[in-house]
């Protein structure tokens, strides 16, 4: 876009649409969204990890109903992880 181009369009728009057609044009790119998923993925294995292992070690009060949920969704997570 040029310039003027730019110019022209500030006019035309308010200050809130023009800021957002802005940042609209600057979104990441497809691989920046899939390494921010991957990101998020290990992430709620590590946590979910760490939760089972404090419940199981008494540090986190959870009856075995709750670490078989947790467990149940560790392993989803892993699954999209990998």
């Amino acid at each position: 876009m040029t310039a003027w181009y730019q110019a022209q369009e500030a006019r035309r728009m308010s200050p809130v649409s023009y800021t957002l057609r802005q940042a609209a044009t600057t979104c990441e790119s497809v691989q920046d969204i899939i390494n921010i998923a991957v990101t998020a993925e290990a992430l709620a294995v590590t946590a979910l990890g760490g939760a089972i292992e404090n419940a199981k070690n008494g540090l986190l009060a959870l009856n075995a109903e709750q670490i078989q949920t947790l467990t149940a969704a560790r392993a989803a997570e892993q699954a999209h992880y990998q």
